[in-house]
């Protein structure tokens, strides 16, 4: 055997070894690719989640608002004796509706921080794929280096 057919014998060896680990790699390389997708796709929804947080804090400054006005409307009812069954009507309606509001905002923010605890947990989740990718990136790597065939 001739040192070109050595040449050549020992190309085709190292093309047997090395293509698996291609393979491998590849497989890592989308799934890394995967990965990155579904975490842009978390913190846009993350993103979501705080724009909806800082609408409820602007309906939260709006009710306490109303709260301010509905106390100075209790003020003039006392103060107007005289008018005082029907303001008091109006003011209890009013009262009822932020009651409701209220009710309905705290609903909304459980909902919001359940949804939080969700994004948290599979961001964890994420973070825990990068390092089992970056894991077998490593051990690619490592194998790839004590090859016989590499040094």
């Amino acid at each position: 055997m001739d040192e070109r057919e050595l040449l050549q014998a020992i190309g085709r060896m190292m093309d047997d070894k090395l293509s698996p680990i291609g393979t491998q790699l590849g497989k890592v390389e989308s799934r890394l690719g995967y990965v990155e997708t579904r975490l842009g796709g978390m913190e846009s929804r993350l993103g979501n989640v705080e724009t909806r947080l800082d609408r409820m804090d602007l309906r939260l400054d709006g009710v306490e608002t109303r709260m301010d006005l509905v106390e100075t409307r209790l003020g003039n009812v006392q103060t107007q004796l005289g008018n005082l069954d029907a303001r008091v009507g109006g003011v209890e309606a009013e009262v009822g509706t932020v009651g409701a509001r209220i009710d309905r905002m705290e609903d909304d923010v459980k909902e919001i921080r359940r949804d939080v605890k969700k994004v948290a947990w599979q961001v964890d989740t994420l973070y825990g794929w990068v390092d089992e990718v970056d894991l077998r990136s490593k051990n690619t790597r490592e194998i790839v280096e004590n090859l016989p065939l590499a040094k």
